[in-house]
This record gives structure tokens, C-alpha cells and sequence, in this order.
């Protein structure tokens, strides 16, 4: 069953789907689409946006492309298509968005990118950094004198990610355990002891969660807290369940039915953990209903 708005204080967003990754992992993220509205494939029109720091454009790519501003999204263009776009062609067949921007010295694209979590230290061509090719395509004083200073600046813990998107469903489990009974001596000794299995069936509710969000790398190690708690305040005494992932989407099984939850969760880099997203709360179903069904 589906949780509904009237107990999930959640952002409602676009479908979520995984996508293949070089090396055979998932990544969970937006729904992707392979090319834009004008018929042009998405990466084209993404090295144009942040060749000519096209700020609108790289936003809008951003949201349906969430790996956009992480991936070194031009090892899927053609070499064909990379050389009618750039002189340089060669030096961007396996290039990330800063690194382009760099390349090109636009500031404000190169403020945009850092800004949304985008690594200075990935290496692309040749093993360069971002910081290694600043106005090597188009030069301008200015504009290279400031990147160079914004890439030289401390490194940051990542934002807080968005607020998780969730989805809520009862479900009957069998659980089992061993009781011990005392069995009558017929001839008036002491009672036997003996063991037997018990099976119940009982309700329990799965709440899944995503929190893909384009500013943040899916490999980044993520920290996942929960426990149930007495009202929307937050207000508990029970302690929080932790659990450390490299992905942005998890499934609890086991939940009670009929109890409010509250989730948290926050990014870690190479600095440190960033803030947390917001709080996210998610009251389980009750059990009758599922539970009437059984019997």
C-alpha cells in the first residue's frame, strides 16, 4: 500500500528509476531522457550549455540529468560530434562539466558547478585537473584570475541533500520461536520439560526512501538515521538506528504498523558530513486491515 500525503511529510517529484553506470553499478536518480526537445541528444546540448556558460540550460540538465554535474558525461558523445563543438575536441572525449568550464573560463558556470558539489580534484585528460586547464580554450584575464582563486579555496563537506522522497507498504510476516512446556509425569514425578516450535504471523510495514539529488555525488557515503518517535516534533526515547551507505536509496523492512518514524540523512566527503536534510516523517498504516484479510 502506498502511503499517501495525509501521512508522509514528504517533496513529491518525478519518477525515480537506476541507470547503468560504467563498471556495472546503479545509480539511482531522475528519470532520464536521451534527448532534449529540439531532437539534439542531451550531452550535445550539456557541453554547449557549460561551454558557453549557459547557466539556464545547465540547471534545467541538471534536474533531468542528475549525474550531470558529477560524471564525465563525454565519453558518451561521438568523437564526430565533439569536434564540431570544440577545436580541442580531443581533450574532452572523458571530461566533466568543470573541467569544461575551466577550460573556457566561465566564472559564473564555474561558481554554479563548485557551488553544487561538483569535484575540483576529478581528473580528466592527460590526468589534468580542473585548475591545470583554467582558459585553455578561451582566455581572459579576469575571469581565469578569479577561477583559479575559487579553485584554491578550502574544500567544503557537502550540502544537505533533498528532502527524501517515500513510499510506505504493510506486509505479513511468519515468525517463529521455540517455547518450552512442562509435560505431566503420569506417575506423579517431576513434570517433563519439552520444546516446541510457535509460528504467529504478524504485520509489518517497509518503508523505502530515495534522496537522489543532482548536487550530490549517488557514490558519496551517506549516513541514514531513524527510530520511531512519539509526534511530529520529533520527541522520543528511543535511540537512533544508523545506517552507512554509498547510494541514495534505501528499504527498511521490519517497521511496526500504526507508529510515526522519523528519518534523517546527510552526505560525508574526504572533509566531512554536511548538514542533514530536512526531517522527513512517515506514519505506518494499521494492521487491521491486512491483518482481517489473512484471516
Amino acid at each position: 500500500m502506498a502511503a499517501t500525503s495525509a501521512n508522509v511529510r514528504s517533496r513529491p517529484g518525478e519518477a525515480l528509476t537506476a541507470s547503468p553506470v560504467k563498471g556495472g553499478a546503479a545509480q539511482f536518480g531522475l528519470r532520464k531522457k536521451r534527448y532534449t526537445d529540439s531532437g539534439t541528444r542531451w550531452q550535445v546540448v550539456a557541453f554547449r550549455a557549460v561551454r558557453d556558460g549557459d547557466l539556464k540550460v545547465m540547471r534545467e540538465l541538471a534536474f533531468e540529468q542528475p549525474g550531470l554535474l558529477h560524471d564525465r558525461f563525454t565519453d558518451a558523445m561521438e568523437d564526430w560530434e565533439l569536434e564540431f563543438e570544440s577545436p580541442k575536441w580531443y581533450q574532452f572525449r572523458d571530461a566533466t562539466c568543470l573541467f569544461i568550464a575551466c577550460a573556457y573560463a566561465r566564472r559564473e558556470a564555474v561558481e554554479f558547478l563548485l557551488e553544487f558539489g561538483a569535484d575540483r580534484d576529478d581528473k580528466c585528460y592527460m590526468s589534468q585537473k580542473p585548475i591545470d586547464v583554467v582558459g585553455m580554450c578561451r582566455e581572459d584575464d579576469m575571469d581565469e584570475s578569479y577561477i583559479t582563486t575559487i579553485l584554491s579555496r578550502p574544500k567544503q563537506p557537502p550540502r544537505a541533500p533533498r528532502e527524501p522522497k517515500t513510499t510506505c507498504k504493510l506486509c505479513l510476516e511468519e515468525l517463529s520461536h521455540i517455547e518450552r512446556y512442562d509435560v505431566p509425569d503420569p506417575d506423579g514425578g517431576a513434570p517433563q520439560q519439552k520444546t516446541r516450535r510457535v509460528s504467529e504471523t504478524v504485520a509489518r510495514a517497509k518503508v523505502t526512501l530515495d534522496w537522489a539529488t543532482e548536487w550530490l555525488k549517488s557514490t558519496l557515503e551517506y549516513e541514514l538515521k531513524y527510530r520511531a518517535v512519539n509526534d511530529y516534533d520529533g520527541r522520543s526515547d528511543e535511540k537512533w538506528k544508523t545506517e552507512v551507505l554509498r547510494c541514495t536509496a534505501k528499504a527498511l523492512a521490519g517497521l511496526l504498523p500504526d507508529t510515526l518514524y522519523a528519518f534523517e540523512v546527510r552526505a560525508r566527503n574526504d572533509v566531512g558530513y554536511g548538514d542533514l536534510a530536512p526531517r522527513t516523517f512517515v506514519q505506518t498504516p494499521s494492521a487491521a486491515s491486512i491483518l482481517a484479510k489473512k484471516s
